[in-house]
């Protein structure tokens, strides 16, 4: 699947109804409170089981943002989280899902998802004062859920170079605003998650991959080929979050490592990186 957005933007509206009646022309005439979207491109690519099921065992979503612009009020940051928050709190409807013996079983399939903005230059304005965020060489999130010891789920986000600027009013100058501070700053995160029962969750989901990827052969090197002991979560994935990929282990440390792995009830691994450049 492929899904290209041209450009567009996000505006602040009290009166939909009015908006909506405005001449298009008009609209894209507006030069006030508005964040500009420089395109957006959306890419799934799945694999299919066998027939007649055809289930889905890998899924890989790509989220290419264009570069952000935008100086807005601090109403529209307002009005931008409460929509979040109403999206949010009805994404998972507890109140109205059927009841745990009606609840179809979800397939232990693999899903990774990247989310890249290329750049941002976003300012939020007050009267009397104003802060700028910039990120030149945008954002990167990478995350996964391949079940690799002793991890379930893998998250990075890079943030090569971040500015954050606070900004004055200058009356009588040909210049708006004077900044008065700022601070540069790069980020890096990387984040694994797990819980107990962790080893059976990678269990069923090297076995689902397996047999799901047994005709055709696509993704051979994540479960092995033959009497080849290969698995998913074996090898400790600490040191290589970045790259959750499969290296089996000979079959002599298969059941040492996935013991000492077990005996943990729960997991997580939190790296931080922060590297200030510069600040006045």
């Amino acid at each position: 699947m492929s899904l290209n957005v041209d450009p567009f933007r996000i505006l602040e509206t009290l009166d939909t109804t009015t908006f909506l009646q405005q001449d298009f022309g008009e609209i894209l005439e507006q030069q006030g409170d508005l964040v500009r979207v420089d395109g957006l491109e959306i890419g799934a690519n799945r694999l299919f089981g066998p027939q007649p099921r055809t289930a889905t065992y890998l899924c890989i979503w790509s989220f290419d943002i264009g570069s952000i612009v935008g100086s807005v009020p601090p109403s529209f940051v307002q009005s931008l989280m409460r929509a979040g928050g109403a999206v949010g709190l009805t994404f998972t409807d507890t109140d109205n899902a059927p009841a745990p013996d009606y609840v179809v079983p979800v397939d232990p399939d693999i899903t990774a998802l990247t989310v890249q903005v290329r750049s941002l230059d976003v300012a939020v304005r007050g009267t009397a004062t104003a802060v700028q965020l910039y990120l030149p060489q945008g954002v990167d999130l990478r995350f996964d859920d391949l079940a690799t010891a002793p991890f379930l789920k893998h998250l990075r986000l890079e943030v090569p170079e971040l500015t954050l600027r606070a900004l004055a009013p200058l009356f009588g100058r040909s210049a708006p605003w004077m900044e008065v501070a700022s601070v540069d700053v790069d980020l890096s995160v990387v984040l694994g998650l797990s819980h107990s029962g962790w080893e059976a969750r990678a269990r069923e989901q090297l076995a689902f991959v397996a047999l799901q990827d047994g005709l055709t052969k696509r993704w051979p090197f994540l479960y092995g080929q033959g009497d080849s002991c290969a698995s998913l979560f074996l090898q400790s994935n600490e040191a290589r979050l970045h790259e959750p990929v499969a290296e089996g282990l000979p079959c002599s440390q298969r059941r040492p490592a996935a013991a000492a792995c077990s005996s943990q009830p729960s997991r997580v691994l939190f790296a931080l990186f922060v590297r200030p450049c510069s600040s006045s």
